[in-house]
């Protein structure tokens, strides 16, 4: 079903038109899934997130802003590269086996994780700033948190970490509640897949 040409087609019309402003994609990141339903592309499914599992993570320490986040981001080993894309069932963050195998024994922390990811979602246009952060925080906790599901589902080549629009919407929705409620909220959906 991810592999889906007709998809792919629809997605890459859609993604032209939104692209042709900041604003245009600033909303479309806001709020992707009226223009998807409208483009005809389908949503995957996702679970609703109970309040009792939004409110039990406690703060997280992070920086905010985006000379943060490269700051951050700059801590990672030589080596370690985490990528993002989007693509018309979601947002994609890969994680190449040096950076899963630091993750998995420990060399590298949840700061730099979450810096990572940050730019790598900013370098995909699926987010930037304040909200590229949070959401980068919050990501490397649940990657802190299954750290040995990591362990088992790596192959030797890396994992990544798909994300339908409807999760991806549930993240968003949560960055008000700071990295530890977006945390709360990707812990239920968020598991890593072999690359």
């Amino acid at each position: 079903m991810l592999n889906d040409p007709a998809n792919d087609k629809k997605f890459s019309d859609l993604m032209s038109q939104v692209n042709a402003t900041e604003e245009s994609r600033a909303a479309f990141m806001a709020d992707p899934l009226p223009k998807l339903k409208a483009a005809g592309i389908p949503l995957l499914p996702t679970v609703s997130i109970p309040v009792e599992a939004q409110t039990t993570m406690g703060a997280l320490n992070v920086p905010v802003g985006i000379d943060a986040v490269a700051a951050v981001a700059a801590r990672a080993a030589p080596g370690e590269v985490i990528t993002a894309s989007t693509h018309w069932w979601g947002v994609d963050i890969k994680m190449n086996e040096k950076m899963t195998q630091d993750i998995i024994t420990g060399v590298t922390a949840a700061g730099p994780v979450g810096g990572a990811i940050a730019a790598a979602l900013g370098a995909a246009g699926a987010v930037t700033g304040g909200i590229a952060t949070a959401i980068g925080a919050g990501i490397a906790a649940v990657v802190a948190l299954k750290v040995a599901q990591i362990k088992i589902t790596d192959n030797g080549s890396g994992v990544h970490w798909p994300i339908s629009w409807p999760q991806w919407a549930a993240l968003l929705a949560s960055v008000p509640t700071g990295p530890a409620g977006i945390a709360a909220a990707g812990v239920i959906f968020l598991h890593p897949l072999r690359n």
